[in-house]
C-alpha cells in the first residue's frame, strides 16, 4: 500500500509484494519469473540482492549499509521505490526493536532514505520518514530527561 502512493506499475506493486519472498519463503527467483514475469524478478533481486562485485557471478546478501551505498548506483527507479516503502514500514514499526537498533535505523534513515526521497520527488515519504526519525530521537532526550 505504501508504493502505491508513489507508483502504480503493475511490475513495482508486485515486486513490493514478493520483496521478501526468497529470504522468507521457499520460492526462488527463477519461480518469481516464472510466475509474475523478468521485470518483477528484476525488481526482486534489485531490492533483497545486490551484485557484491558488478558482473560478479555470486550474489550474497549484504549488510544494509553496503546496500544504501549500492542503492546510489541504481538506475531502476522501481527498485528504489520499494527499497523507500520497505523503510517507510520498518520505521512505521519500528518500536519494536531494541532502542539502540531503532537509533541505528533511525540515523541511516534521515541520513540516506530522506535525501534520496527528495532527490526523486517524493517529498511526502521524505516528510514520514523525518517525522518518524524525530519521534525515534525524542524518545532517547525523554528516556535521558527521566
Amino acid at each position: 500500500q505504501i508504493v502505491l502512493v508513489y507508483n502504480q506499475v503493475e511490475a513495482t506493486l508486485l515486486g513490493a509484494l514478493l520483496h521478501d519472498t526468497e529470504e522468507n519463503t521457499e520460492l526462488s527467483l527463477d519461480q518469481v519469473e516464472v510466475r509474475y514475469g523478468v521485470e518483477v524478478r528484476q525488481i526482486v533481486d534489485g531490492v533483497t540482492y545486490l551484485d557484491s562485485a558488478e558482473g560478479g557471478f555470486h550474489r550474497i546478501k549484504l549488510e544494509d549499509n553496503e546496500n544504501i551505498m549500492q542503492l546510489t548506483g541504481i538506475k531502476d527507479r522501481r527498485i528504489l521505490y520499494v527499497k523507500i516503502a520497505d523503510r517507510i514500514h520498518n520505521m512505521r514499526t519500528i518500536q519494536h526493536m531494541k532502542y539502540a537498533s531503532q537509533l541505528n535505523k533511525a540515523d541511516e534513515t534521515i541520513r540516506f532514505f530522506v535525501p534520496l526521497c527528495k532527490e526523486l520527488g517524493l517529498e511526502a515519504a521524505a516528510n514520514e520518514l523525518e517525522a518518524l526519525c524525530t519521534e525515534v530521537f525524542d524518545r532517547g532526550q525523554d528516556s535521558e530527561a527521566s
